[in-house]
């Protein structure tokens, strides 16, 4: 609204009577805005990348933070009186870079590094950390291991090109002031497809293509009275009650194994619990075939051949680090990672060294 408020974009009144945000964007209006900042975008080269910040964090520093913060910067762009360089035709803001050099003395050389950290990319999308693996495993954002091989990070230019290509549900609804899993429902009932979500991979939250989000009309949508949605409670003469016999819920089966339900979640994630898809189930809950959480629980929970490795060390009378140094480095335990996440050993193995302890 600030952006509003300066004049650099013009926002419409929501019809009066309907739970709708109060002001929409057209979208022609934002093009608008971006075609004026384009005309004084500049190719960024690999010459000029190391003397370049990224627009947000030239806020921060004393020239940007003269200009006015965010507005002023871009009313700055629009004007020409403040020189941005954007990769190809990529000028959304989170992609813009700031020459710097005449910032002086003061500018640190590391001003903008080339790469960002999840948290540091979640912080800036407003989201979740885990939105940003979520999105990294559906192949939707590209990253790269860091020097120890586990710490993942995004390029910014990666970034920058997901923004163009697609927009997570939660950002579009804070920006339309909406419920985001309302949104959801509506697009979908609009004849939108998205390309990840809870429905789709598994995923965390709904993401669509901003191309199939621009055919659209959004303020028609959000005005619709009804539309198809699986929130809330079941409409009367559903059921939530399971299949048939050979099917129980995602509680029951948690109870089944002795584990929490983010547990099990993890075991059908990894395809060691198949889901049962039946066309007959109401409701929006997790049902798995009794057989499977029985057999996967005669693997592991119940088994006569392995032990909980806590377990375990308490009979050899140690803690669970001594049980590691002592017994797993020198190979005379092995260890076995059950899909939940409990570490087991062989039952046969502990009552060797036992009995080698005992004499």
């Amino acid at each position: 609204m600030a952006l509003v408020r300066a004049g650099l974009l013009a926002a419409q009144p929501a019809r009066p009577g309907r739970k709708t945000p109060e002001w929409l964007l057209p979208l022609s209006s934002i093009d608008s805005l971006f075609s004026r900042i384009r005309k004084t975008v500049r190719p960024l080269t690999a010459d000029t990348a190391g003397t370049d910040v990224n627009l947000n964090q030239f806020a921060s520093m004393p020239r940007g933070a003269a200009l006015g913060g965010i507005v002023g910067l871009v009313s700055a762009i629009c004007e020409g009186r403040l020189l941005v360089q954007a990769e190809g035709d990529d000028v959304r803001f989170s992609a813009l870079n700031v020459s710097t050099p005449s910032e002086g003395p003061g500018v640190p050389a590391s001003a903008q590094p080339r790469k960002v950290t999840v948290k540091e990319l979640a912080s800036a999308w407003g989201m979740y950390p885990d939105v940003i693996y979520r999105l990294m495993k559906a192949g939707l954002l590209a990253f790269n291991l860091g020097d120890d091989g586990r710490r993942k990070h995004v390029d910014r230019r990666d970034a920058a090109s997901f923004e163009s290509r697609y927009i997570v549900v939660t950002q579009l609804a804070r920006t339309l002031r909406v419920n985001p899993t309302n949104l959801s429902d509506r697009l979908i009932d609009a004849g939108l497809v998205p390309v990840s979500g809870p429905k789709v991979d598994k995923g965390l939250v709904y993401v669509f293509r901003r191309d199939d989000l621009s055919r659209l009309n959004l303020r028609e949508v959000l005005s619709r009275p009804t539309y198809r949605s699986r929130a809330g409670r079941p409409r009367s003469g559903s059921s939530r009650r399971t299949p048939h016999d050979d099917v129980v819920d995602s509680t029951t089966a948690a109870r089944m194994l002795d584990l929490s339900v983010q547990q099990l979640s993890r075991v059908v994630r990894g395809g060691y619990l198949p889901e049962h898809e039946d066309s007959r189930t109401k409701g929006n809950r997790r049902y798995l075939y009794r057989r499977d959480v029985e057999n996967y629980r005669a693997a592991f929970i119940s088994s006569s051949e392995l032990q909980p490795l806590d377990d375990a060390a308490a009979d050899l009378k140690c803690t669970r680090r001594q049980f590691f140094i002592r017994f797993v480095r020198s190979g005379r335990i092995a260890v076995e990672k059950a899909p939940h996440g409990e570490t087991y050993v062989r039952r046969a193995q502990v009552e060797a060294v036992a009995a080698r302890v005992a004499r």
